[in-house]
């Protein structure tokens, strides 16, 4: 399955836009991807999750990033 192509807004002009994204780490504290490009390709975000909203955000998050495909108990 090929990766996604996801639209990303940010308050940082040079990373909105549409864009193929290659995930790097996802874990109940962090999300780092890469944006297909030549350059401003990397993204990092910390946040924090309990181990049952990590569950269900792990899955939509592995559809986004063309993991897996969507399944009807997914919250898309």
């Amino acid at each position: 399955m090929s990766a996604r192509r996801c639209y990303i807004e940010s308050e940082n002009e040079s990373y909105i836009g549409h864009f193929a994204l290659k995930l790097i780490e996802f874990s109940p504290s962090l999300l780092s991807f890469e944006i297909v490009r030549p350059r401003d390709n990397y993204v990092e975000v910390s946040f924090e999750f309990d181990a049952k909203n990590f569950e269900v955000v792990h899955r939509v998050a592995e559809v986004i990033f063309g993991l897996r495909e969507p399944d009807e108990n997914d919250s898309l």
